[in-house]
């Protein structure tokens, strides 16, 4: 339901669904290369045994036992007792491919599906024209922080405009923080550290209203530290005597709690 919310408010949430939840969710056949987003592992056994050219020798059954050893499943009736060899390879792969992408998980599948359709309909994702890609862009939103997306999607207030000084010291320390950091920058000033599918054009207040990232010039100077107000995604910022007085201070924030800075 969390994730079905999100989507149909145009939000994102810090969870990547596998390809063949997502084909689940939009009633799109999982195939067996599916298998490998799922149990790689297990993917390249049932290679080795479609490929291998003797699976006598493997002495294997028609049984799926876990990675633990504990359950024993029957791919079949009389699983245990039929051997996999040459002749019935094919039918082994298929059985044991449909008992860990579909049998295994029938129980949580179902529940997470009824959920998920209780807020948002399989009709509508299907109106969407969706595919897995998308879908997971939509639900997760983009990994990467794009620092000219965000540049050009920035607004200004209180006395700042592109060229100020601050205001470029700021976008040159935000282009050279490594990824975790933007991210957890990004989720300083908006509360998440996820960007829009749409990128930061399509960034949000917390009314779920287009709301564009703004910095506004904050009084203080070097006493002054930023502050940020997620609900508006706008960042306070000090007019900072140099870009070292700036790197010192957001390092020490980033370093620490994001949300103690915040006003919201």
């Amino acid at each position: 339901r969390l994730a079905a919310k999100a989507l149909f408010d145009g939000q994102t949430v810090p969870a990547h669904l596998n390809v063949p939840l997502l084909k689940h969710l939009l009633s799109l056949p999982v195939t067996f290369a599916d298998l490998e987003h799922v149990d790689a592992r297990l993917y390249h056994s049932c290679l080795a045994v479609l490929d291998g050219a003797n699976a006598d020798a493997l002495c294997l059954t028609f049984c799926y036992r876990d990675r633990d050893g504990d359950v024993s499943s029957e791919l079949g009736p009389g699983g245990n007792a039929r051997d996999v060899t040459d002749e019935n390879k094919d039918e082994y792969v298929a059985r044991l491919f449909k008992h860990a992408m579909l049998d295994a998980i029938s129980a949580p599948l179902a529940s997470f599906l009824r959920g998920f359709y209780e807020v948002l309909p399989l009709a509508c994702l299907s109106a969407a024209a969706f595919d897995a890609g998308d879908l997971e862009l939509a639900i997760a939103g983009l990994d990467d922080v794009d620092v000219d997306d965000w540049r050009a999607h920035c607004e200004f207030s209180g006395g700042y405009d592109a060229d100020a000084p601050a205001v470029a010291a700021f976008w040159a320390f935000v282009a050279d923080l490594p990824p975790e950091k933007k991210a957890k920058l990004l989720q300083f000033v908006t509360g998440t550290s996820r960007v829009p599918a749409g990128g930061f054009a399509k960034l949000q207040g917390r009314d779920g209203v287009d709301k564009a990232f703004e910095l506004r010039r904050r009084p203080g100077g070097d006493a002054a530290f930023p502050v940020a107000h997620t609900c508006f995604n706008r960042l306070d910022l000090p007019e900072y005597s140099s870009s070292d007085v700036l790197q010192r201070i957001f390092l020490a924030l980033l370093d620490g709690d994001v949300l103690g800075f915040s006003d919201d």
